[in-house]
């Protein structure tokens, strides 16, 4: 199917695949900053949009950049899923302090994880593969929240 321009439509079917992994990404690259800021509870939701938005053109420009047969509609869906899925580990900031905060955050990844990994059930071992990307990531966040100093 062409549309306009002769930009390729994506079929509905074809959607999934950049929303889930565009939500995963978003969440993963996002915890970071959310760890890093949870000291100052009033930072975490705006820096989560704020990085969300970025990581947002990012990946829809990424994702149009690649000559992917996906289309731009692929292209946007993954976009505006890696703003949501950016938001995601902010979002129990809104309504929990101390360590709960970070710990339904933690929670709220797994859920992600185990939703792409039933994606990959192709592979050999995805639940193992997918939960060791999401162990790597929860590291670099801890360690960048403790071992860099704050301004």
């Amino acid at each position: 199917m062409e549309a306009h321009g002769g930009l390729r439509r994506a079929q509905p079917h074809k959607l999934a695949r950049p929303i889930i992994f565009g939500g995963c990404d978003g969440a993963m690259s996002i915890l970071g900053v959310v760890f890093y800021a949870s000291g100052h509870g009033g930072l975490v939701i705006p820096l989560a949009i704020s990085g969300g938005l970025s990581a947002a053109c990012s990946m829809a420009g990424g994702e149009w950049l690649s000559d992917s047969e996906n289309g731009l509609a692929a292209s946007a869906a993954m976009g505006v899923a890696t703003l949501t899925g950016s938001v995601l580990p902010a979002a129990p900031y809104a309504f929990l302090s101390g360590w709960h905060a970070p710990a339904v955050s933690v929670l709220t990844l797994a859920v992600v994880v185990v939703v792409v990994a039933r994606l990959r059930q192709h592979r050999r071992h995805p639940y193992w593969e997918t939960f060791g990307v999401l162990a790597v990531v929860l590291l670099a966040s801890a360690a960048c929240a403790l071992l860099i100093p704050a301004g």
